[in-house]
């Protein structure tokens, strides 16, 4: 079975440390790496790993704008982008197209990062 491969893009401290433990107690999900910029991603590598980007958003979303780096580099790829209070996030492709996810729960976070890559796959996330 392959891992679904998540990439940490710019988030840190408490935020980041609820999404690493929310995916630790799962086999089938795995971290392949957190950056703050698209420069310290180790090139092509780290890319070909990743199904699913995880951001959190500033509050004037101003930053939203970074995944479009990350989504043109790699067609296919999701991003599940939390809100800037932390209880809710939007799903972000390149088609582009936002979904409201509802209430974020370490559960539905899960949830989320399972359905993205199948939701993509499939053609029903537009």
């Amino acid at each position: 079975m392959n891992k679904i491969g998540v990439l940490l893009w710019r988030m840190s401290g408490i935020a980041a440390d609820l999404v690493r433990q929310s995916v630790a107690r799962h086999d089938d999900i795995e971290i392949v790496d957190a950056v703050m910029t698209a420069d310290d991603l180790r090139g092509g590598a780290t890319l070909d790993e990743v199904d699913v980007v995880i951001t959190m958003l500033r509050r004037d979303r101003s930053d939203a704008t970074h995944l479009d780096r990350l989504l043109v580099a790699k067609p296919g790829l999701c991003a599940l982008a939390i809100q800037y209070e932390g209880r809710t996030a939007v799903m972000y492709t390149l088609v582009p197209h936002t979904t409201p996810l509802g209430t974020l729960t370490p559960d539905t976070l899960i949830d989320f990062i399972r359905a993205l890559p199948r939701l993509h796959r499939s053609g029903t996330a537009r």
